[in-house]
């Protein structure tokens, strides 16, 4: 789960179409990791992208589901400047 705080596609959008502007965008996600754990699945969270095919492994090894929490908030506008649909390619 990718926790950025914001409708990430939805402010590409309209930083696009409304030059550089966007509005009600940002939001508050729940933890993901505690709120795995209130379902009885295992959860864990990292910032660190080198570390999710290690962590993607070790969930698929573990009896029962496990929700990775991928935390992106300081990286929304480099999110959105690598899909080309958000950025205007």
């Amino acid at each position: 789960v990718v926790k950025d705080n914001c409708l990430s596609a939805i402010k590409g959008s309209q930083v696009q179409a409304f030059a550089g502007r966007s509005v009600d965008v940002h939001m508050q996600s729940p933890d993901f990791v505690t709120l795995a754990h209130s379902f009885g699945a295992f959860g864990i969270s990292t910032n660190d992208l080198n570390s999710l095919p290690r962590l993607v492994q070790e969930g698929l090894a573990r009896s029962g589901p496990t929700v990775i929490e991928v935390r992106l908030q300081d990286r929304v506008d480099q999110m959105i400047s690598v899909i080309p649909w958000l950025h205007g390619e």
